[in-house]
């Protein structure tokens, strides 16, 4: 099954949505039926039992472990929602269903959420930022905006290499290695 805009499933007693990082259910309830009292959320690493008014709604085992004392429910009476939030342990993985034996999406339909610099660890942020910078300047190359530009040498010195040989017209540099 294709996953919903929020990659995730639906099944005929809750919808789900997911990042990497964790996973979103909501239950449908008759508006005005339900109280905190009639919810029962058991979260455990690699379980989940939801049952609303007597009636279970979820029960099994996960797709994945979480973290049981970061999972949390909400419950909008007016709406006639139960809302849970499940904390995955790991991180780099799209969930196929929510809990085994439900239909399954097709993870490779994923959309995954643009990630940003500063949610990356200190080395993947720094080889992105390199191959960013590489792709800047071979873009700008490509352009004619960087000509003669020895490999390895980044736009910055480059251009400081432009302007000393603007300075000094007579000095010839093809022989020169830069380190």
């Amino acid at each position: 099954m294709d996953p919903n805009k929020g990659n995730g499933g639906q099944t005929d007693k809750y919808s789900w949505t997911q990042t990497l990082k964790e996973v979103s259910v909501v239950f449908s309830v008759s508006p005005g039926g339900v109280t905190k009292k009639n919810v029962q959320v058991d979260f455990g690493r690699s379980s989940l039992k939801v049952v609303i008014n007597g009636e279970v709604y979820a029960s099994g085992e996960l797709y994945g472990p979480v973290s049981p004392e970061d999972c949390f429910w909400q419950l909008d009476s007016a709406d006639g929602t139960v809302t849970l939030f499940l904390e995955k342990t790991t991180h780099d993985e799209w969930w196929k269903c929510l809990v085994k034996g439900d239909a399954e999406i097709d993870v490779s339909k994923v959309q995954p959420e643009n990630s940003k610099l500063e949610d990356l660890d200190a080395e993947s942020r720094s080889m992105v930022e390199k191959m960013m910078v590489e792709q800047r300047e071979k873009a700008m190359r490509e352009r004619g905006l960087l000509p003669n530009m020895p490999a390895g040498m980044s736009a910055e010195q480059a251009e400081m290499l432009r302007k000393f040989q603007k300075q000094n017209p007579d000095m010839d540099l093809s022989g020169a290695k830069f380190t």
